[in-house]
């Protein structure tokens, strides 16, 4: 009888310990449980008030490719950014840290090495450079669509992908755009030591 009431006082202690840490792995899968939901809904209609000159439509057709309208350039880019923003938020990021040489800061010290590889290509100062030439009528594209990412972060639920990560990207740029286009370049393009 006593060891029986010894094991259920274990048995009591354990699970009092065990609690704390269920509810947490409990709160962290709700948490992007909620992401996930959130992020199901795809905008679509009219948008106005976000930073458009005129109102604007996205609509999606059945396999919800998200097709613009609008009546002018400026307003047409942001929608974009904005249709972009929601639906691929996280890998545009993604592509921003890779070009950087800043996955690490996502994914961990194990990925040291390829920043330190990707930042021996210097893509920061080629965007700088390519930024700095562009025609005013291109840059005022880029900076509406870079407007267009930046409302969907404000006024879209964020992808889970950045719950389980917990951060927030940080606002984007007519540079990130440059920047994350690289990423294709870098993907086709043999090592340099391949090359050699």
């Amino acid at each position: 009888m006593r060891g029986r009431g010894l094991l259920r006082r274990i048995a009591l202690l354990l699970g009092l310990a065990l609690a704390p840490i269920a509810l947490v792995v409990l709160g962290a899968i709700a948490y992007v449980y909620a992401g996930v939901l959130a992020g199901a809904h795809v905008p679509q209609g009219t948008i106005a008030g976000l930073g458009v000159r005129e109102p604007v439509s996205i609509v999606r057709d059945a396999r919800g490719i998200p097709h613009l309208r609008a009546r002018n350039d400026r307003d047409l880019f942001f929608a974009e950014g904005y249709a972009q923003a929601t639906d691929r938020l996280f890998q545009l990021d993604v592509y921003r840290h890779v070009t950087s040489g800043r996955l690490a800061e996502l994914f961990g010290g194990s990925l040291i090495g390829y920043d330190r590889e990707s930042r021996t290509f210097d893509i920061d100062a080629v965007a700088n450079a390519q930024l700095a030439a562009l025609p005013p009528r291109l840059r005022e594209a880029m900076d509406a669509f870079a407007d267009g990412v930046n409302a969907a972060m404000r006024t879209q639920p964020l992808p889970p992908e950045f719950r389980v990560l917990a951060y927030r990207p940080a606002p984007w740029t007519a540079k990130d755009s440059i920047l994350t286009s690289f990423s294709t370049v870098i993907a086709l393009t043999d090592s340099w030591r391949d090359v050699a």
